[in-house]
């Protein structure tokens, strides 16, 4: 089995995973326009049996502390659309786009590739990391999510399309709050992301394809 790892910054990866045979790793730079054309750059290079997008990301409350390892089931792009007054329309709610039209359901792209150990979240993607109290407020009311990053949506975009298996894991690594650096660890959160991926890539191993 060959895997991708796709990550946004090499200090997301620690340097042992890039040392395993069935493993190749590709830094997109952050943003999901870069991470869509790396990765489909890739994809046009090669081909793999499954594709991991790994990094950190924010989370929703304080269910889930500052080092937790998720898996993000579902992903959407939270801030692609249109301002009207105070309101937020989506390209759903514009009727620019199906939500039900592939690879959306229900207006998000939802992954039933799975592992066992990690808790399974719903994600934002946004260009800008939310830091508005009252933008957080509006955001969490029109997509519930535990967890938001800025390149998991046009990851999983990019795959789904493919019909490629994948996997979103990603470490908390600070809480979706007013901006407060003080709160925040990142070296934490790739500490435990990092241990906890040779345990996930050797199940995707084990499991059939």
């Amino acid at each position: 089995m060959k895997i991708l790892i796709v990550a946004a910054t090499k200090g997301e990866v620690m340097g042992e995973l890039g040392n395993r045979d069935e493993v190749d790793l590709l830094v997109t730079g952050v943003g999901c326009v870069p991470t869509v054309y790396r990765l489909t750059q890739a994809l046009a290079e090669g081909s793999y049996d499954l594709i991991v997008n790994v990094g950190v990301a924010g989370g929703f409350g304080r269910d889930l502390p500052v080092g937790t390892v998720v898996q993000v089931g579902s992903d959407c792009f939270a801030d692609l659309g249109a301002e009207d007054g105070d309101a937020f329309l989506d390209v759903f709610r514009l009727g620019l786009a199906d939500p039900d039209e592939a690879p959306f359901r229900e207006g998000r792209l939802q992954n039933n590739f799975q592992v066992t150990g990690l808790p399974v979240v719903r994600g934002i993607t946004v260009n800008t990391a939310h830091g508005n109290q009252e933008r957080i407020e509006r955001t969490r009311s029109l997509f519930p999510a535990e967890v938001e990053s800025m390149e998991g949506a046009g990851f999983f975009y990019v795959c789904m399309n493919r019909g490629q298996r994948c996997l979103q894991v990603r470490g908390i690594s600070n809480f979706v709050e007013r901006r407060c650096r003080e709160n925040w660890d990142i070296p934490l959160a790739v500490k435990n992301l990092n241990a906890a991926l040779p345990g996930v890539l050797d199940e995707c191993l084990r499991k059939p394809f």
